[in-house]
This record gives C-alpha cells, sequence and structure tokens, in this order.
C-alpha cells in the first residue's frame, strides 16, 4: 500500500502549475500575435496534458483548485491531499506568472496591456457573463477530470481527453 506524500503532492501541484502558467499565459503574452486564438489554446491544452503524464502519478495533476475540490468532494483524495495541492497551485501560480513577468519586463518593446486577459474580460463583455463562462466552463473541465479518472475510463487516456478538453475552453 501506498503511503501519501503530501511534500510530493505539493511540489508536484506547484511545477505543474507553474508550467501550466508558462504555456498558457507565457504563450498568450509572447506569442499570441503569431500562433492566434488556437496556438495559446494549444500552449494550455498540450501543458496539461503533458503535466498529466509526468506529475499524475505523484499528485493527481489537477493543478488547478477547482479540480481538486472536485476530486475532495467525490472522495478521490482526502482533506491533506487537497491542503497541500492547493498550496502547491497558489506558489505555483505565483511562481508561473512572475516568471513571465520577469522575462517579458526584459524586453524593451513590452507593455504590460491585458497580461494575457482573454475576450470575456475588460471592454469585450460584462462581469457576469465572464463569470457564467468561468464556472460553466471550469465545471466541464472538473467534470472530464472526475469521469476519465474512473476505473471504467481507458487507462493512459485522462491526460490526452484532459488536454484536449483545455484546449477547447480556451477555444471558446
Amino acid at each position: 500500500m501506498d503511503t501519501q506524500n503530501n511534500g510530493r503532492i505539493l511540489g508536484a501541484e506547484m511545477v505543474g502549475t507553474a508550467v501550466l502558467m508558462l504555456g498558457g499565459p507565457g504563450v498568450a503574452i509572447f506569442t499570441a500575435p503569431h500562433v492566434g486564438v488556437l496556438g495559446v489554446a494549444l500552449g494550455f491544452g498540450l501543458s496539461l496534458a503533458i503535466m498529466a503524464y509526468v506529475i499524475g502519478p505523484i499528485s493527481g495533476c489537477h493543478i488547478n483548485p477547482a479540480v481538486t475540490l472536485g476530486m475532495l468532494l467525490a472522495r478521490k483524495i482526502n482533506g491533506a491531499h487537497a491542503v497541500f495541492a492547493w498550496i502547491g497551485q497558489v506558489l505555483g501560480g505565483i511562481g508561473g506568472a512572475a516568471l513571465i513577468w520577469g522575462m517579458a519586463s526584459g524586453r524593451d518593446d513590452w507593455k504590460r496591456g491585458q497580461f494575457a486577459a482573454n475576450l470575456w474580460s475588460g471592454e469585450y463583455y460584462g462581469l457576469g457573463a465572464a463569470i457564467v463562462a468561468e464556472v460553466v466552463l471550469t465545471a466541464l473541465l472538473v467534470m472530464v477530470v472526475l469521469f476519465t479518472t474512473t476505473r471504467k475510463f481507458a487507462p493512459g487516456m485522462g491526460g490526452l481527453v484532459a488536454g484536449l478538453t483545455l484546449t477547447v475552453i480556451h477555444l471558446i
């Protein structure tokens, strides 16, 4: 029987969330004019898919607090796992954002602008529409992760399906 290693869970979630930050907002900030919406969506989706296979065996690769909450509510993880995953996700998000900011601010032509905000924010849609989109699309991701982590789902395919789901979400 494997024992839970909370330090490894924290570290894996921290690395995974930082990679997702680099592959998602990082792609949007550094290459969006060149790769477009599809390139940014692929940055998010491929980052999640890659991390699912790299850190999934260690922490489950939630790299999203909502996914961790869904796993906790579905009783697929315990409270300690959730807390250490959340701490890792917050630290990884801050670390990934700091890396992006550090790299971007070193460019002579860089201006902060919207800093990778999507079209659901700011002048494009109202706050209500942005909240509805966030809740519905996050619920979709959580549902996909919950369903792909059952014994009935094809082993080894969960990371790919979750990554593709995140890609589609970022195309919307």
